[in-house]
């Protein structure tokens, strides 16, 4: 199972329609009505997403990192003292320390791949949309139906 990190917070409400699961820290199924967990099952891909939150550490909401992977980015430059160990804010050492904490009992996670990303989007994008053209649909098949039998009644 492939895990990712991913800012949750804000995309939650807009990932609605997918079939999401809650996961304690230790990488239990929660309930849907539970109100504290570290990440989300993503059913449909079978992803599971790290869960930012207000509290100052690892999964801080306001914490920001560079790129670095190890060959490409930045290491440790003006722009990577944003998170909460204050230095070297950089992708490849925020993924080693979520490893290293083993969040959610994993310690295989990465950044989610370019089309991992778009396809959520699109998802996220392509779900909303279905349903408007379906209720629109429904709406104008009902709307000709009752044309269709205010004529006939006038006949």
């Amino acid at each position: 199972m492939n895990k990712v990190i991913f800012l949750l917070s804000i995309l939650v409400s807009t990932f609605a329609c997918a079939d999401l699961v809650k996961l304690s820290d230790e990488g239990i199924k929660l309930n849907i009505d539970d109100t504290e967990w570290s990440c989300v099952l993503d059913e449909d891909s079978s992803l599971i997403w790290e869960v930012k939150n207000d509290e100052e550490g690892i999964q801080y909401k306001m914490s920001t990192y560079t790129w670095f992977d190890g060959k490409t980015g930045t290491e440790n430059g003006k722009y990577s003292r944003n998170c909460f160990w204050g230095k070297g804010c950089n992708t490849k050492a925020y993924v080693d320390a979520i490893n290293k904490q083993q969040l959610c009992s994993f310690n295989d996670w990465r950044l989610p791949s370019r089309d991992e990303l778009l396809v959520k989007f699109v998802g996220t994008i392509n779900q909303p949309m279905s349903k408007l053209v379906g209720t629109l649909n429904g709406a104008m098949s009902k709307f000709s139906m009752v044309l269709s039998s205010l004529k006939d009644s006038k006949s």
